[in-house]
């Protein structure tokens, strides 16, 4: 165990890190085991957190803060502090981090057909909907004529199409200009819940020659789309990549993609799949400190008596590539399976770290994933959903369930916080492996390095 661990801390600093995936199973308490809702046992708990980190966009960055995030971690070593309190260095993150990568934005679940909602992602504002063709599409929240913001909504609303209330430029939901100027109000529905359809701007518009003639002596629509941003999604979860620069989302999440290929098109189904909960929950803590705090679980010895995990021997929860912790069979509830999975993943459960702000617990019944959305250097919105499958009609048990996974986000939102408010008063040690493979991770994005790390198992 030593020599795995002395392997990953050199390989931390002499930027090659082995594959990071370590696997767990829980051994819990009874009054989380009658929570958890399983009809069948689960053996096996794995932790993967395998990831391909892509070439930030380099930017000229405080010689101190450069030398800061250089500082690669000596043993038992953390980042010092003003990489989890200083704005200066929170608004560095936002286009080196938040817009270099793949930035998870929300589930599929929210959008039904013709929704359409706003984001910010970095300093980037962004708007995803959607259309009638029932694809997801992402665009920069501005429109083409003035750079008026589009898109208010940080919930879900239904339209038809996305007219700007400055000069009354339309837009259908795939982004395709329809009309410029739209017609007066009285002729086509701006009091219309929803916006006029595309038939109605088509039939209510001006003639195409005499579309923004004070402008422009010729107009074509066709030039005047709205700018897409890069998304593509894993199951039920969004990612958006601002910059264009980073690889194919299945090539970034490296292993990921071919972990989850059962569970994924299963979690993207609304015929297979509820939403059993959602919530958000206001942490006081910097987005590092909660997505370290998601990759460790020695907490679980302590702090969450809920869980604990099965230690087999020293060094056991740092691991070197795939071992695997062989555990008991343990009866586990009422709830569902999804079906369609192997007998591996019905007898296994996965939770996966996918820098930057994104990490869920996968089990045969159920998906539990969190969301970060940093919004200053010392706090964070922390956005979770619980799905579980179609047939899963006991209210009580989904309630149990939902109420087990607030408690623990409520202890771990206890533990970042209390780090956050000392934070600034001296550097704090690790000891995880993953936390230092976190670290690594965020360095080369914040440096502009191109690095690829190993996930092949």
């Amino acid at each position: 165990a030593q020599a795995i661990w002395s392997k990953q801390v050199e390989a931390v600093q002499t930027n090659s890190a082995p594959t990071m995936t370590r696997t767990h199973r829980l051994v819990s308490s009874a009054r989380f085991l009658s929570c958890l809702g399983r009809t069948e046992p689960v053996s096996t708990f794995r932790s993967s957190f395998p990831i391909r980190a892509v070439a930030a966009v380099s930017e000229k960055m405080d010689a101190s803060l450069k030398d800061d995030v250089l500082a690669r971690p000596k043993p038992w070593d953390s980042y010092t502090r003003p990489l989890y309190n200083d704005e200066d260095v929170f608004e560095a993150e936002q286009k080196q981090v938040f817009e270099a990568s793949w930035t998870c934005i929300g589930s599929v679940h929210e959008f039904g057909p013709g929704a359409v909602r706003s984001f910010t992602v970095g300093t980037q504002p962004l708007f995803v909907t959607r259309a009638k063709d029932g694809k997801l599409r992402a665009f920069k929240n501005v429109c083409r004529h003035r750079a008026s913001q589009l898109v208010h909504a940080k919930e879900c609303q239904h339209r038809s199409t996305l007219i700007c209330n400055y000069h009354r430029w339309c837009y259908a939901l795939d982004g395709r200009l329809l009309a410029a100027p739209l017609f007066q109000s009285k002729q086509g529905g701006r009091e219309k819940k929803g916006g006029p359809t595309e038939e109605e701007v088509e039939r209510l518009s001006p003639p195409p020659e005499g579309m923004a003639k004070p402008i422009m002596k010729s107009f074509d629509r066709s030039e005047f789309h709205l700018f897409s941003v890069r998304l593509d999604t894993l199951g039920s979860l969004i990612f958006v990549n601002v910059d264009g620069q980073a690889p194919p989302l299945d090539e970034y999440l490296g292993c990921v993609t071919e972990l989850m290929a059962e569970h994924a098109p299963l979690f993207a189904d609304s015929s297979e799949t509820q939403v059993a909960f959602t919530g958000s929950y206001q942490s006081k803590a910097n987005w590092k400190l909660l997505l370290e705090n998601s990759t460790e679980l020695f907490q679980m010895l302590n702090g969450r008596q809920m869980m604990e995990p099965e230690i087999q021997g020293p060094g056991m929860n740092i691991v070197g590539i795939r071992s695997l912790c062989k555990a008991s069979l343990i009866e586990l509830g009422t709830m569902p399976d999804f079906p369609k999975l192997s007998e591996s993943n019905h007898s296994e459960a996965w939770f996966h770290a996918i820098f930057p702000n994104v990490f869920y617990f996968c089990l045969p019944h159920l998906m539990y994933t969190v969301r970060l959305e940093p919004t200053s250097s010392g706090s964070t919105v922390q956005h979770v959903e619980l799905l579980v499958h179609k047939k899963a009609n006991n209210e009580e048990e989904k309630k149990k369930v939902a109420q087990v996974y607030d408690e623990m986000m409520l202890d771990s939102i206890e533990f970042c916080e209390a780090v956050q408010k000392v934070s600034d008063k001296g550097d704090h040690t690790l000891f995880s492996g993953d936390a230092l493979w976190l670290h690594k991770v965020y360095a080369d994005f914040m440096t502009g390095h191109a690095t690829v790390l190993g996930d092949n198992l």
